[in-house]
C-alpha cells in the first residue's frame, strides 16, 4: 500500500466510526433498545467466535508430532 492509500483508508475508518457513533446517539435519544442490543450481541458473538477458534485449535492439535514444534526461519536469518 502506498502512503496515499493508507491515508485514504484511515480517513474512511474515521468517517465510518463517526457515522456509527452518530447513529448510536440517535438511537439512544429515541430510546431504542435495539441500538444497545446490537453492539452487545456483536461483541458477544466476536468473543464466542474467538473462544470456539481457540477451543478447536486446542482440540485438534497433534502434540505427538515433532514437526509442529520445529521453528523454521527464512533464509539468511
Amino acid at each position: 500500500m502506498t502512503q496515499e492509500e493508507t491515508r485514504r483508508v484511515g480517513k474512511a475508518l474515521m468517517a465510518g466510526t463517526g457515522l456509527s457513533l452518530l447513529l448510536f446517539l440517535v438511537g439512544v435519544v429515541r430510546r431504542s433498545y435495539l441500538v444497545l442490543a446490537l453492539p452487545v450481541f456483536a461483541g458477544l458473538s466476536a468473543a464466542a467466535g474467538m473462544a470456539i477458534w481457540v477451543g478447536y485449535t486446542m482440540a485438534k492439535q497433534n502434540w505427538d508430532d515433532p514437526e509442529d514444534f520445529i521453528v523454521k526461519h527464512p533464509e539468511g536469518q
